[in-house]
């Protein structure tokens, strides 16, 4: 498989991990969603740091698997020269609209577009039509909401309440997480992750990723996410071929 075919692949796979993260904190424009959840939170409790950082992160990792839907706005960028734009929609269990730019150290301009329904997925590249994907996303998209993702945060990853901060004026605590080898050897995680104290879901995670491409070098890359339209009413149909 080619750098590109693995690059597009890892890219995948990024945008659809649900604790994903990245780099650093974006500014707020008019373009970039709010980061609060579509559901009202006028009476939810407000969360408070506890003795236990890890359980803190583990709670709000369930409660975005719990979520029935939400999107997201992912950007990375990574030592190889390339960047990565990314934009998810995502219903439970596993429905997904995902679209990508992709710029290349090659320089070439990469536009893809996926959609996941059940098992059924499709692809678009570019002004190109859309062509059903021989590739099960449906069952990549379940293995990356799978709990045992949750078991590697409680076994492997070390956790650390960093404190409070506020993302577009709502309240929101910090931790840091480092797990190693999360997705193989040589695969390690560093992420920064804003919790609502409201409604204990991620609004938004910063991360530093080691990845081994299989080319002989480690790719270092920076990812950015924000999270927003928790719960949404979200539909998510196949493309007409």
């Amino acid at each position: 498989m080619c750098f590109q075919s693995k690059l597009q692949i890892a890219a995948l796979c990024g945008a659809l991990l649900i604790t994903t993260a990245c780099g650093s904190l974006p500014k707020k424009d008019e373009n970039t969603p709010s980061s609060s959840s579509s559901t009202s939170t006028a009476d939810a409790p407000i969360l408070a740091a506890s003795a236990d950082p890890r359980a803190d992160v583990v709670k709000a990792m369930k409660a975005s698997l719990d979520a029935k839907s939400f999107r997201k706005r992912m950007t990375t960028t990574n030592s190889s020269g390339s960047n990565i734009n990314s934009t998810i929609e995502f219903v439970a269990p596993n429905r997904a609209h995902i679209t990508q730019d992709m710029n290349l150290s090659s320089g070439s301009i990469v536009k893809k577009e996926m959609i996941i329904t059940d098992k059924d997925s499709y692809v678009k590249n570019g002004d190109a039509s859309w062509q059903k994907s021989p590739m099960d996303l449906g069952d990549l998209l379940a293995q990356f909401r799978d709990p045992k993702i949750i078991d590697s945060l409680t076994e492997k990853a070390e956790v650390k309440y960093l404190g409070a901060d506020t993302l577009d004026g709502v309240p929101m605590l910090v931790y840091q997480y480092t797990i190693k080898d999360l997705l193989g050897k040589g695969n390690n995680m560093v992420t920064k992750a804003w919790i609502g104290t409201t409604d204990s879901l991620p609004h938004q995670t910063e991360s530093e990723t080691d990845m081994d491409m299989g080319t002989g070098k480690i790719i270092h890359s920076k990812s950015t996410v924000i999270y927003y339209d928790y719960n949404a009413d979200i539909k998510i149909e196949p493309p007409t071929l």
